[in-house]
């Protein structure tokens, strides 16, 4: 259950910058707003895509709990960084820091709730589809 609450939160706090990201990208200027916009919010997808599988790798080398942690840091420090970022190239970096540490995250605790559920295999399935449920609920 701590798990589940663990991503429950990464995903609200990713979640609620969604929004406003028109406002913000309109702010800066420059001209390319809905292309900015187009480019920050892909930027989590980008970053997630491109890491899931050496992040898988390292989630095996170096283990689930380090991944989680650091992944956890990532992503605070890139939503942090986020809302002093000046122009929309900055704002897409700390997008992409944001897509990493929830890549990270994600993928360490996926690992770590499989690892605990060999000891139940029959209910592996229910417990990771209520995890990734939750998870995914804050975006209804």
């Amino acid at each position: 259950s701590i798990l589940t609450v663990s991503q429950l939160m990464l995903n609200v706090g990713f979640s609620q910058i969604v929004p406003v990201i028109p406002l913000f990208v309109a702010q800066m200027g420059g001209g390319m707003s809905s292309t900015g916009v187009g480019l920050v919010l892909a930027a989590p997808s980008a970053a997630m895509f491109a890491l899931n599988v050496p992040l898988g790798r390292m989630c095996d080398t170096i283990g689930r709990k380090p991944l989680m942690y650091v992944g956890t840091a990532l992503m605070a420090t890139g939503t942090l960084l986020s809302g002093f970022s000046g122009s929309v190239a900055s704002l897409v970096a700390c997008r992409l820091l944001v897509g990493a540490g929830i890549c990270a995250s994600s993928t360490g605790s996926s690992a770590y709730m499989a690892d605990l559920t060999d000891k139940a295999p029959q209910h592996r399935a229910k417990i990771m589809g209520v995890n990734s449920a939750v998870a995914g609920s804050v975006w209804v």
